[in-house]
C-alpha cells in the first residue's frame, strides 16, 4: 500500500525496490522432532531515512525515498504484522498456493540463472523453480533433475539482482 513500484525478494533475504535494498528478513525455525515448533522472524526495513553513507549510497533505499513521503513507523509495523498473520494462517492451513505466491516475488523465478554454491560460482545454469513448502530453493539442473538447496548454501545470480 506504500509503493507503486514492485517490491521483490533477492534470495535468500533481501527486500529490493528498483534494484536497491529496502531491507532484509532473517528467519530461524525451532523444531520439536521433525515438526516446526516456532519460527523467529527478524525484519529490518528502511522507512524514513533519506540519506545513506558512501558505501550504501547507490545500493540502499527507503520507503520515504521511493514514495517521496514520510511514513508512520507504527502504521508500517501494523501492516507488516497483518501480512505476517495472513501468511501464517495460510501456512497453518497448508495452502498449496502459498509457496507459489512467494516464489513469484523472488528475483529470478522462472529464469535460467547462475549460482554461487558455498561461495563458489557454478559454471552451469539452473532454472529457478521457486521455493518449496519448507522454504528450500528448487532449481532445475542441466540434466533436468530438481536440486534442492537451503538458504545457507547458495546465492542466486541474475542480471537483475546486482545488489550485494
Amino acid at each position: 500500500p506504500y509503493l507503486d513500484t514492485p517490491v521483490q525478494i533477492k534470495w535468500p533475504n533481501d527486500i529490493l525496490v528498483n534494484n536497491r535494498k529496502l531491507g532484509g528478513i532473517l528467519t530461524e525455525c525451532m523444531f520439536l522432532g521433525s515438526s516446526p515448533e516456532r519460527v523467529l522472524i527478524g525484519i529490518g526495513l528502511n522507512i524514513n531515512q533519506t540519506t545513506f553513507s558512501a558505501p550504501l549510497k547507490n545500493i540502499a533505499t527507503s520507503l520515504a525515498v521511493e514514495s517521496e513521503s514520510t511514513h508512520s513507523r507504527e502504521e508500517v509495523l501494523a501492516e507488516i504484522l497483518s501480512q505476517i498473520e495472513h501468511i501464517y494462517t495460510r501456512w497453518l492451513k497448508n495452502d498449496p498456493s502459498l509457496s507459489k505466491d512467494i516464489s513469484r516475488e523472488i528475483i529470478g523465478y522462472g529464469e535460467w540463472i547462475s549460482l554461487s554454491i558455498n561461495g563458489t560460482e557454478s559454471d552451469k545454469k539452473h532454472k529457478f523453480l521457486g521455493v518449496d513448502k519448507n522454504g528450500c530453493c528448487l532449481l532445475l539442473n542441466d540434466e533436468l533433475d530438481v536440486d534442492t538447496f537451503s538458504h545457507e548454501q547458495i546465492r542466486i545470480i541474475t542480471d537483475r539482482a546486482t545488489v550485494q
